[in-house]
C-alpha cells in the first residue's frame, strides 16, 4: 500500500502567519490541491497537524485523517513520527504542505524507485550542488520509525535522511515528467507567493 503525508503544521510566520495550507494558487487552496493531485495515487492520505486547533479546522474542510504532534515544537519530524506511527501503508510520500505544484507522474516513479529496492529506506529527489528534497521524497515507514524511535532527540529531517540506507535521485532525471521541475516549488514567503501566481 501507498500512504501520502502532507505536513500541515508550519505557522506560516513567513508568510504573514497565514495557514501555509490554505493559501490559494489560481483561486484553489494549497492543501485542496495537493490532495487531489494525490488522491487517484494513494491508497491513504494523512495530514499532520501542529496542534487540535488547526486539526479540528483542516479535518472540517477535507475530511481526511487529521494527525496531531505527539511532541510539540520539534518541527517537521514530530508530524512525520505521528503520522507514520498512524498509517496502514509501507512505502509513504512526504510532502511539505507548501508546495501546491506536484506533479502525479514524479511521484509514482518515486514510488517504483523505492519498491524496486526492498534495501532501500527511501528516494530523496537530489540538486546537483547537492541539495536535498527530503520533504518531496518516498519513505519506508518502517526504516524511519525504527530509527526515530531510537533517536527520539532529533529534530531535522536531514538528521534521519542521512542515518538511513536511502538512495538519492538527480532531480535531472525528473526532468522527463515536468521539464522546469516546478512541482518542486515551495511557498515560504508572501514574496513567493506572488511569484508563483506571476509564473
Amino acid at each position: 500500500m501507498r500512504a501520502v503525508l502532507i505536513l500541515a503544521g508550519g505557522k506560516g510566520t513567513r508568510v504573514r502567519g497565514c495557514e501555509k495550507v490554505l493559501l490559494t494558487y489560481q483561486g484553489e487552496l494549497f492543501l485542496r490541491r495537493q490532495i487531489d493531485i494525490l488522491s487517484p495515487i494513494a491508497d491513504e492520505i494523512l495530514i499532520s497537524c501542529r496542534d487540535e486547533n488547526q486539526r479540528e479546522i483542516i479535518y472540517n474542510m477535507v475530511h481526511l485523517p487529521c494527525i496531531v504532534d505527539k511532541v510539540e515544537g520539534v518541527g517537521p519530524v514530530g508530524g512525520i513520527y505521528a503520522g507514520f506511527s498512524e498509517m496502514q501503508s509501507d512505502t509513504c510520500f512526504l510532502v511539505a504542505g507548501d508546495m501546491p505544484l506536484l506533479n502525479q507522474n514524479v511521484i509514482l516513479h518515486l514510488f517504483e524507485q523505492a519498491e524496486e529496492d526492498p534495501s532501500c529506506a527511501g528516494i530523496v529527489p537530489c540538486w546537483p550542488d547537492g541539495e536535498l528534497e527530503p520533504l518531496h521524497a518516498v519513505y519506508r515507514k518502517d526504516a524511519v520509525l525504527s530509527y526515530l524511535k531510537d533517536n527520539k532527540d532529533i529534530r531535522r529531517m536531514h538528521s534521519i535522511v542521512s542515518n538511513i540506507p536511502v538512495r538519492y535521485l538527480p532531480v535531472e532525471e525528473l526532468r522527463t515528467y515536468d521539464p522546469s521541475l516546478r512541482f518542486l516549488t515551495n511557498v515560504n514567503t508572501h514574496e513567493d507567493l506572488i511569484e508563483l501566481e506571476r509564473d
